[in-house]
């Protein structure tokens, strides 16, 4: 689990967690108003269950995938590509499709 901003010593802004089952649960009850939780399954584990009431009522995205398919057939590459797309987000060159 990684904490990326911190707003003037209060709950975290930015919050980008690995981290499944209770851990998860725990984590994304530390955001505050406007946070971003990714949850990326590479390893096994059950998915965070997340009260998304609290994402509603706090204006949290949400934003989750599983490559857990790719894992066999070339992991050096899958890790590759998978940081650079990361770094792509963090530096605002990716943005999410939102739709109605």
């Amino acid at each position: 689990m990684r904490v990326q901003s911190w707003d003037a010593g209060r709950r975290p802004e930015r919050h980008w967690a690995r981290l499944c089952g209770p851990a998860g649960q725990a984590g994304f009850g530390a955001f505050f108003t406007g946070g971003r939780f990714l949850d990326g399954r590479i390893a096994s584990g059950a998915p965070p269950r997340l009260p998304l009431n609290l994402a509603l009522v706090k204006n949290i995205t949400v934003h989750k995938f599983y490559c857990g398919g790719y894992r066999p057939v070339d992991l050096v590459t899958l890790n590759r590509a998978l940081a650079k797309q990361m770094a792509m987000y963090c530096n605002g060159m990716l943005r999410p499709h939102r739709s109605a």
